[in-house]
Order: C-alpha cells, then structure tokens, then sequence
C-alpha cells in the first residue's frame, strides 16, 4: 500500500503489518521484496521482518540465491539471507555466466565464483563471455580469445574479434579481416 509517498505492507485483511515504511518495495523471489529507506537497499520478507539489512547502496536481483550489492562504492556478493559471500572490494561486478561473476578492479577485469575464487586473474581491460566456451580478452585496444581454463586460444593481437562460429572466429587485424580457426590458423 502506498501512503503519503511511502510504502507499507497489508495483510490479506487489509490491515497494515507493523513495520517501517518504505520509499520503494519492489517484489523478489521466494516472496520478498527489495526495499529501499532514502538511498539505502536491503530487504524483507512479507511480514515486514528484514532478511538483508537496508545498508546498501544498490542490490541486484538475485539469481540462484545471490546478489551483487554495492556498500560504501565497492561491490561484492551477498546471499539471500544478507550473508557476505564476496567481500565489498570490486570497482564492479557483472553475470558472467550461471555460475560466476565478471569482477573489475584497478581498471582490470576477471572472473569469480560465488565463493570468491578466481577462474579468471583480474589482468584485462576487456572480458566478455561468448557463450560456446571461450571468452574474448582485451589490453591496449587489442583482443584475444582464452578458455574456462585461462589457456590462450588466439592471443591478444587482433583489433577485432566477432562471435564463434561454424568453428570459425571472424577477425580483423591492421585492416584486414579474415577467418581464424581454433589454433590460430588463417582459413577461408
């Protein structure tokens, strides 16, 4: 319900649930909602009681359970009890895939599991997952491909490098554009 611009919860006989109101309640899975008291996120559940404490500057939606969430300008991962999987360390944080997170620091980016772990050292001002198991990588305006695996699949020299496929990668290198195949080599 909202009143005088700000947002209570009801009851399914419309009586209002103790609780604080709300600037913004946006609904979540599991039945929560993302709540938002001046500039501070969290959320709570539909009894009003919080689960994630509002102390956050943004929260994203939660997939599998977890969030990014941004406190004091540095991100992390949280889970959807307010847990901190992830300290708050990142300059950012993106999806990445089902199951990690691209991760940027200092102006380089890489990427983590929910647990933290490193899959990929945060080294490259341009990381993308393509979605058919490589992931183009970039420095100094020049890319690359690499795998799940941090193995180099074409090294960081092309000026372009389009989507893979029919076993194939379109690329461009000082003007010229052709076709490369797994290895590197040069195919038409």
């Amino acid at each position: 319900m909202k009143r005088d611009e700000k947002f209570s919860l009801i009851d399914a006989q419309g009586k209002i649930v103790p609780s604080t109101s709300y600037d913004s309640l946006k609904p979540l899975d599991d039945d929560l909602l993302l709540a938002r008291i001046k500039e501070r996120f969290g959320v709570i559940d539909q009894q009003g009681r919080t689960v994630v404490p509002l102390k956050y500057q943004e929260i994203s939606s939660f997939n599998h359970n977890i969030a990014y969430a941004q406190l004091e300008d540095k991100w992390g991962l949280i889970d959807i009890s307010g847990k901190v999987l992830v300290p708050f360390e990142y300059d950012d944080i993106e999806d990445f895939d089902d199951s990690s997170y691209a991760v940027r620091q200092k102006g380089k980016w890489g990427v983590i599991r929910p647990n933290g772990t490193t899959i990929i050292p945060l080294k490259y001002t341009e990381l993308r997952n393509t979605y058919d198991g490589f992931i183009r990588v970039g420095n100094d305006y020049k890319m690359g491909i690499i795998n799940y695996q941090n193995e180099i699949v074409l090294p960081i020299m092309y000026d372009y490098i389009g989507e893979f496929d029919d076993g194939k990668f379109d690329v461009s290198i000082k003007g010229e554009s052709f076709k490369v195949d797994q290895t590197g080599q040069r195919v038409e």
